[in-house]
């Protein structure tokens, strides 16, 4: 094999600090999966170019969700061909921003106050309605909307089934004054409901319907792990790891109790039961993907770091 190109080699530190691909990382990569470096000078490694932009899309992929035992073994054009899909396939499945409704005067000010300031909509205000009276008499123009932003100065159970009823699509309720129970009462009576302090910022309500979007688009996403690979991972990483066997726990928890949710038949539980089965399947989604990044990069980051949850 003929002796690279010094000209064309990096070091394992500059690979790291080029792509993202911790130093650590990257020599469990060579041990399990065979990612030899291109030229070894003593315990000094080196990669070629290609090795680099290799292992860079292949983090974006990893990031993504896709275990690096998957990508591992493609080349640089399949894996730029691979990450292309997903880029399709996440057009598809949130082809835009999120279409929001405004209900509530402070809130719309706030918009305003917002925009005046130049910044970048990270939403798509559509509809706005000044309370929640006027929306409850001309509900049509919420048709096109993705989730409800209402703003109210009392938090009112029955008003917000109301609104709920009326609207049929996700509604974040913004409240000032609310009991405790009164909370207890509203999220009780709409599971699908998201209820929050007023005032908030802009930008914490843009990333709040963010969130909301998100859960929305991910309503139904497929397991990562069947039965067999989950008790396959137990028994690998018994000795090792006693997160990884709660891990697995809850997601059998959770897939029970997602099979419960889907049995359910009942008309006055079905929707209720949709969207808590929805919910249970964007969870399940975090901790596969952080059960993913444990068992295959042999580390233990914590679940945020693994599944982009904030404290």
């Amino acid at each position: 094999m003929p002796t690279p190109d010094p000209s064309d080699l990096y070091r394992i530190g500059t690979v790291a600090s080029t792509t993202g691909v911790a130093v650590e990382r990257l020599r469990a990569w060579e041990r399990r999966y065979g990612l030899e470096p291109a030229h070894k000078s003593g315990r000094t490694r080196f990669y070629s170019k290609n090795q680099v932009d290799r292992i860079a899309l292949m983090k974006q992929l990893v990031d993504q969700g896709h275990p690096i035992s998957s990508v591992v073994e493609l080349d640089l054009q399949q894996l730029q061909l691979r990450l292309e899909q997903e880029r399709d396939s996440a057009s598809l499945a949130l082809s835009h921003a999120p279409m929001v409704g405004l209900v509530g005067a402070n809130l719309i000010m706030q918009e305003q106050r917002h925009t005046r300031s130049g910044n970048t909509a990270k939403v798509e205000v559509l509809a706005r309605w000044s309370n929640t009276d006027i929306f409850l008499r001309s509900p049509e123009d919420a048709d096109n909307l993705d989730v409800l932003l209402v703003q109210i100065p009392v938090l009112e159970p029955a008003l917000i089934q109301k609104v709920t009823a009326v609207a049929g699509l996700r509604v974040v309720v913004l409240y000032q004054f609310g009991t405790s129970s009164a909370v207890s009462e509203t999220t009780r009576q709409n599971p699908g409901v998201t209820v929050a302090k007023w005032p908030m910022n802009w930008p914490d309500l843009e990333r709040l319907v963010a969130s909301e979007w998100a859960g929305s688009q991910s309503a139904g996403t497929p397991r990562r792990f069947s039965d067999e690979e989950l008790i396959a991972i137990a028994a690998t990483h018994s000795d090792h790891s006693e997160r990884i066997a709660h891990l697995i726990d809850l997601i059998g928890q959770l897939n029970a109790f997602a099979e419960y949710s889907s049995s359910v038949s009942a008309p006055q539980d079905s929707h209720e039961m949709t969207q808590l089965g929805d919910t249970v399947a964007w969870v399940r989604h975090q901790l596969e993907t952080s059960l993913a990044g444990i068992t295959e990069e042999g580390a233990e980051p914590t679940l945020s770091q693994e599944a982009g949850l904030q404290a």
